[in-house]
């Protein structure tokens, strides 16, 4: 066995095959914000895909970063979906990248037109949840990203089974003054502070983990406040 010293023009490439590795095993980790990840669709099975011929995985999107191949006839798991490009992974989950659409086989007819109705449903959510709004069909994590936390939580049971109901108090902020006096110098002084004043109610009912009912009231707006704690000086 010989050994060759590495010159300083080998040292350069082996640097630029290291940090080209780097890039791309990191850009292969990153959501891309144009592409439909299946995984935000509960109960959505991964479509199963087969590969028209031997095609290069890359580490984005846009294709570039080449990090594998797949070969003709391989099965791959759907994981995000672009017009043009698929994040994919083998059978295995033992490597994942894009691909372009057009190097694998189109669903069935049926399966496609179910998938669109997911993504065209999920796309209505994403929409209402930027609003903070809250619609039919959505699950609890689709409120939970629209609106937080509840106030409250709750359920009731009758004939046709569960509900679970969760409440939220809506409130307006608001400034006032007051005054108090200095523990140290004795003197009465004037400072503001803020105020959450309840201006209304939301009540988002569910059965079996779906929004079926959205109520919201408006409540006295003499209501008592509460003050969160927060004040100036």
């Amino acid at each position: 066995m010989c050994f060759v010293k590495p010159t300083a023009r080998h040292l350069s490439a082996i640097i630029l095959c290291l940090c080209w590795y780097g890039q791309s095993t990191a850009t292969e980790l990153l959501r891309d914000p144009e592409a439909f990840y299946l995984e935000d669709a509960p109960g959505l099975e991964l479509p199963q895909l087969k590969v028209k011929q031997t095609t290069p995985l890359f580490a984005s999107r846009s294709l570039n970063g080449h990090i594998g191949n797949l070969i003709t006839g391989q099965t791959v798991l759907l994981l995000a979906w672009n017009p043009k490009a698929f994040l994919v992974s083998d059978a295995t989950a033992s490597q994942q990248g894009w691909v372009a659409a057009s190097d694998l086989e189109e669903m069935d007819a049926k399966t496609l037109d179910h998938f669109r109705a997911v993504i065209a449903e999920e796309t209505r959510f994403a929409q209402a949840i930027k609003k903070n709004e809250v619609i039919s069909g959505m699950t609890f994590d689709h409120v939970l990203k629209s609106l937080g936390e509840p106030s409250q939580r709750s359920f009731r049971e009758d004939e046709n089974g569960r509900y679970d109901v969760w409440s939220f108090i809506i409130y307006r902020t608001e400034y006032e003054d007051y005054t108090y006096r200095d523990p140290y110098s004795g003197r009465l002084m004037t400072s503001t502070r803020r105020i959450q004043v309840p201006t209304g109610e939301t009540k988002v009912e569910f059965k079996s983990g779906r929004v079926v009912a959205v109520q919201q009231s408006v409540t006295d707006e003499k209501a008592r406040h509460k003050w969160d704690g927060t004040a100036t000086r």
